[in-house]
This record gives structure tokens, C-alpha cells and sequence, in this order.
């Protein structure tokens, strides 16, 4: 995990209220995996500036040697400009397990968590896997830019009140017993849900099957404070050090 002053090559406010940026950061962009975070330093506060804000990496590109995030257009990213420089750290964490034998591949999330999962459908399509992104929102709020989504990817959107049990209506059993593997993006308090359609359909649930991401806030990013621990997992997990993926089993029961 490095910790470095790296300048924002591009940065785009998108419909819906996100914000795309791109970081030189050939360093991260290297070693960077789907699931992984970066913390980044607030530019808006001088009260608490070692507070770090985790944002999923939304691509990493090593040749180029840059590094994208997609977030919503608030702290740690108001009044940022081409060419400022972010004090960030990262990569953190774990990141999502995609096997080599892997051939189908679910995604599941809300708007928020897009970044995340965009990362990880890039990924999977340069292995030739195929991706399968179904993405919820409230009623009132904009679909996500399409132009951002790999034309390979079978895309899905949901829009409803609830945006999460919209979502879930979307994972329909013919899908299910499609997947080899499920990655999310969703809270933990929806796990449940999503495993009900789980057992419902595969007569298997294998460890590592159904994989999640999980963003608490972080305070030391190493594994001593114990902020973002998370009381729902059967073990000691905290999601610095033995997340921010997760399996849905050690959650549902």
C-alpha cells in the first residue's frame, strides 16, 4: 500500500450527480485490483485531515499508468479541477477473487457502487468471461450514463422507489443458474434477499460463488483501530485488511 501526491489527469461531472476522475498513479495502476479502494484525503476540511474517504477504483489501466474513480459529487471531490493534486492511499484491501475458470459473471449493485463493478467487467471481458450488470436506482434519480458500460456487458437497470428490491426483482432464476460467479455491490443488510434467490435456484452454494464489497468508514486503513469493523460477519472482519470484499456466507446464515 503506497501513500502518494498524484495529480487528476481528467475529472467530468456526470448525469445524476457523479463524478469521474482520472489519476496519473502508475505506481497503484500496476498493482490495483477490482474491489480495491483508495483513501483518499479530504481537500475540504482542515479539521480532520487525516481522516481518509474510501472510493472503490473504477479502472486501472497500467500502461497508461492511470487510475479512475466514479463517485458521487460530494466530500472528498467538490470544487476539484484538471490538474490539482490528491494526497491518496491505496491500493487497500482485498479485492475481488474472479477464477480463471469463470465463464459467467453476475453484477449486482446500486448506482453508488457502479465504479466497482465496471472495474471488475473490464477485467472479466479481457479474459473473454461474460458479464452480465444489473444496476438499481431510486424513481426520481437518472439512469447511469450507458456511455461508461462496455457494449460487451448485457446491461439490466431498475428504477423504483425501493431501489434495492427493485434491483432484486431483476435476479431472475434463469440468470442465477446462469452465473459461475456473483459479485455485489449492495449493503449487507440486503444480503439476505439476495441469498434467498440464491438458494432458491442453485442446488450448490460453493464458498466464493456469491462475493460482496464492503465500504464502512476507515480511519487507519491497517487493521489496529478497529473502525470499520463490521458486527454482521460470524469472524473478526474489518474492511481495511480482510475485506473490502467479502463472501456472502460469512454474513447470511
Amino acid at each position: 500500500m503506497l501513500q502518494l501526491d498524484v495529480p487528476i489527469t481528467s475529472h467530468a461531472t456526470l448525469p445524476g450527480g457523479y463524478e469521474h476522475l482520472t489519476l496519473r498513479a502508475p505506481a497503484i495502476a500496476s498493482r490495483a485490483l477490482p474491489g480495491q479502494v483508495l483513501g483518499i484525503r479530504p481537500t475540504f476540511s482542515e479539521i480532520d485531515p487525516l481522516i481518509r474517504v474510501p472510493v472503490p477504483i473504477a479502472d486501472a489501466d497500467a500502461s497508461a499508468g492511470t487510475v479512475t474513480l466514479i463517485a458521487k459529487a460530494n466530500p472528498p471531490f467538490p470544487r476539484l479541477r484538471t490538474g490539482d493534486i490528491l494526497d491518496v492511499l491505496g491500493p487497500v484491501g482485498r479485492g475481488w477473487s474472479l477464477p480463471a475458470d469463470v465463464r459467467n459473471i453476475m453484477l449486482i449493485g446500486t448506482e453508488d457502487g457502479a465504479g466497482a463493478l465496471l472495474f471488475l467487467a473490464n477485467v472479466a471481458l479481457k479474459r473473454s468471461a461474460n458479464v452480465a450488470l444489473l444496476l438499481g436506482a431510486s424513481s426520481d434519480h437518472p439512469a447511469f450514463p450507458t456511455a461508461l458500460i462496455p457494449p460487451a456487458v448485457e446491461y439490466q437497470f431498475a428504477r423504483g422507489a425501493e431501489p434495492i428490491q427493485a434491483l432484486l426483482e431483476l435476479v431472475d432464476p434463469d440468470l442465477m443458474r446462469w452465473a459461475d460467479a456473483l459479485y455485489t455491490t449492495l449493503p449487507v443488510d440486503a444480503y439476505e434477499g439476495l441469498a434467498d434467490r440464491i438458494r432458491a435456484t442453485r442446488m450448490r452454494w460453493t464458498p466464493g460463488f456469491a462475493q460482496g464489497l464492503v465500504l464502512p468508514p476507515m480511519a487507519c486503513y491497517v487493521g489496529i483501530c478497529d473502525a470499520c469493523r463490521v458486527p454482521a460477519f460470524r469472524r473478526t472482519w474489518r474492511a481495511c485488511v480482510d475485506g473490502p470484499q467479502c463472501d456472502l456466507r460469512d454474513v447470511v446464515r
